[in-house]
């Protein structure tokens, strides 16, 4: 289970909303995000808060990496964890203390 927290919550409905236009320039429908939850291979995260399904940003994040490189799995190489942006970070803030800026 994900930490509570640290991921930012929102509903399936908010989700739809959220994510942009797709084929044909048609808004993300709420059964989309419903549909994802419930797919037997590979779902959407999701708890029920409230007598509410929830998401997280970062579960539609994880998610459309998921499937990407599960398309294209060159994709990896633009496609960094949280650990690997924190060391990246790390290391430009080191990298601009040591030039003076």
């Amino acid at each position: 289970m994900r930490d509570f927290t640290v991921e930012r919550w929102i509903s399936f409905a908010e989700a739809a909303r959220t994510l942009p236009k797709g084929r044909g320039g048609k808004k993300v429908h709420v059964a989309t995000i419903h549909r994802w939850a419930a797919a037997e291979k590979d779902p959407l995260e999701w708890v029920l808060m409230g007598g509410v399904k929830m998401t997280s940003i970062e579960a539609l994040q994880r998610f459309f990496e998921r499937r990407t490189l599960a398309k294209n799995p060159r994709a990896v190489e633009s496609i960094r964890t949280p650990r690997q942006r924190e060391a990246a970070i790390r290391a430009a803030e080191k990298e601009l203390a040591e030039a003076g800026i």
